[in-house]
């Protein structure tokens, strides 16, 4: 039912932007949950596409690449009840014509009464309008500007024009009506493109003239009925007339009577699909919807790199006097972007420990001091170690659309204590700088030791 070289599998190798992956190696096999077993899949393996290669034949028929199909424009009817009668009189008279203005445009005209030689000075700017009567015959009126007023400057039957030719010698753009009794209308355009409009419209309309004239036409507008059904009766037969008779000459006249009769039939009809309004329809965008593979768009980024966190009651914690004053407490730092345009988080929290060495040891227990010590528990990864990796100051954010209103929020948090009021009491009280830090240290390690994992927010800043 369907080709065997329809469809084909392409791989698309997934980017990493980390020089190893961030998915450990036997990640997959240790995952014990489903979900995250899927997951894991989701971020690490690569994109497989399927192609179809007669995709281009598979959806709306009117989309098909071979089929060209142009509604065709069905002609407006204008109706004797439909006009406004309260226009002009020569206004009425054009709108209510059998085929309206047909062209319409600025010519110049030459009063010449005989083909004697004519110079720029007799030709004046008129205003012409070519509209067809309802007799099915064509007039050429002249007016003085864009508005038909009631005194046409001049009107040219072109019923007894016989052929329309340039004048180049006369004046540029010019051209000659040619007239049954000898006589001719010279007109010329501002360009020479309106002078080709002009020259292929005329022409056409003569073209027209010659064949409503013509006997050959008259003889064939006798002997052809109303009812198509009825000529195409007719038409048979005289063929079958002709199929019994031996004469080759009335054979091939008689296919030649079919084939006009056939085209004749043909001119002039409308597509009857094309009145349906889906078939009008160009716009097939909502019909099926193009799904690309996923596709990471660069963004902009910025790398922050945190230094330290120092309030202002600061302590030598260390016997030694070498290393720099600290804060008494532990802090916790952790940044995020927030969007106020849409009034949501843009980023996930970046977690910084700048707490100094004597201050971090106010939260070991136990457990931690034993796995610090035991080298096994301390493993590489790619080459790079783990204690190296535990306390980071480096964080890189992304961006998708940047805008003013994106701000860095930075939190920062306590071991829980108290009463905020009673937490921040020391830091804005002024009293003994040095009295007050040691007290707040020596509170501080009870509170640790008790509530070491609890915390509580301090105070926060954006930028």
């Amino acid at each position: 039912m369907f080709p065997m070289e329809d469809a084909s599998l392409s791989v698309i190798n997934r980017q990493r932007r980390t020089v190893h992956s961030s998915v450990p190696e036997d990640a997959l096999k240790k995952a014990q949950s489903l979900f995250v077993q899927e997951c894991i899949k989701a971020y690490s393996s690569d994109w497989y596409v399927v192609n179809y290669k007669y995709d281009e034949y598979s959806g709306d028929f009117r989309m098909l690449p071979c089929k060209s199909f142009r509604p065709e424009k069905v002609p407006s009817h204008i109706f004797e009840t439909d006009e406004d009668f309260d226009k002009d009189e020569d206004a009425s008279s054009l709108c209510s014509q059998k085929g309206g203005v047909i062209r319409q445009g600025w010519l110049y005209k030459a009063n010449v009464n005989s083909t004697i030689t004519v110079t720029m000075k007799v030709f004046k700017r008129r205003y012409f309008y070519l509209t067809q009567l309802p007799d099915g015959s064509y007039i050429l009126n002249s007016y003085k500007d864009e508005k038909i007023s009631k005194e046409s400057k001049g009107c040219i039957f072109l019923d007894s024009c016989i052929d329309v030719v340039q004048c180049p010698k006369m004046r540029r753009n010019a051209f000659e009506l040619k007239m049954l009794d000898k006589y001719s209308h010279y007109l010329a355009a501002e360009t020479e493109s309106e002078m080709g409009d002009w020259l292929a419209t005329l022409r056409k309309v003569i073209q027209t003239n010659t064949e409503g004239l013509g006997p050959e036409k008259k003889d064939a507008a006798e002997f052809m009925p109303e009812d198509d059904s009825g000529s195409h009766g007719k038409m048979e037969n005289i063929l079958e007339s002709l199929g019994r008779s031996l004469h080759p000459e009335l054979m091939k006249y008689g296919r030649e009577t079919e084939q006009l009769s056939k085209l004749s039939r043909s001119e002039g009809r409308q597509n009857l699909f094309s009145f349906d309004p889906e078939v009008q329809r160009l716009d097939f965008s909502g019909l099926e919807v193009d799904i690309q593979p996923f596709e990471e768009r660069g963004r902009p980024r910025f790398l922050l790199n945190c230094h330290t966190l120092t309030f202002n009651l600061l302590a030598q914690l260390n016997d030694s006097s070498k290393d720099p004053p600290s804060n008494v407490e532990p802090f916790f730092l952790s940044l995020a972007l927030f969007d106020l345009k849409n009034c949501c988080k843009i980023s996930a929290d970046f977690h910084v420990d700048l707490n100094s060495g004597p201050v971090r040891e106010m939260l070991r227990d136990s457990s931690d001091q034993q796995l610090g010590n035991s080298p096994i528990n301390s493993p590489s990864l790619h080459g790079m170690a783990e204690s190296s990796l535990r306390y980071i100051k480096q964080g890189v954010f992304s961006v998708t659309n940047p805008h003013p209103e994106i701000f860095l929020v930075a939190r920062v948090e306590k071991v829980l204590q108290g009463s905020i009021a009673h937490s921040v009491e020391p830091y804005v009280k002024n009293s003994d700088p040095a009295k007050t830090a040691q007290k707040v240290h020596k509170l501080a390690k009870v509170v640790c030791s008790r509530l070491g994992r609890y915390r509580m927010p301090f105070a926060w800043a954006v930028r």
